[in-house]
């Protein structure tokens, strides 16, 4: 086996048979670790995918491209802030927390000059999304 080889398969995450691959989504923390990582790889459709709710997720899909979004979402420096943002609130306890523990808010640190002082997220199903 050539040693690329060997090196894709050693970064596979291994998954116990049945183990959801989204499983990372059902925790906030994990949720927030996985949000640092596909933004500093710049997977930005994977990010938007994942962070938007369903709802919201519908609409952006009849509105533009894949690739569209994913332009404007770095173009417009949205990548570059939630990169920020999550970087900041990671291993943080949230500022507040509603609805049974299904809606968390983190306080967004001044100094990142963010356009919103929290940031909010929420449990759908088991899965948690961006909430502003």
């Amino acid at each position: 086996m050539h040693a690329a080889a060997v090196l894709f398969f050693l970064t596979i995450p291994l998954l116990a048979p049945g183990q959801d691959k989204e499983a990372w989504r059902e925790n906030i923390d994990t949720a927030i670790e996985e949000g640092i990582r596909l933004l500093e790889a710049k997977e930005y459709v994977t990010f938007v995918k994942s962070f938007i709710s369903p709802k919201e997720l519908e609409q952006v899909k009849q509105e533009m491209s894949w690739e569209e979004l994913a332009s404007r979402f770095e173009r417009d420096g949205n990548a570059a802030t939630l990169l920020k943002v999550f970087k900041a609130i990671k291993g943080q306890k949230p500022e507040q927390t509603e609805d049974d523990g299904r809606k968390m808010r983190f306080a967004v640190p001044k100094e990142l000059k963010a356009p919103r002082s929290d940031i909010v997220f929420v449990k759908i199903g088991k899965y948690w999304y961006l909430s502003n």
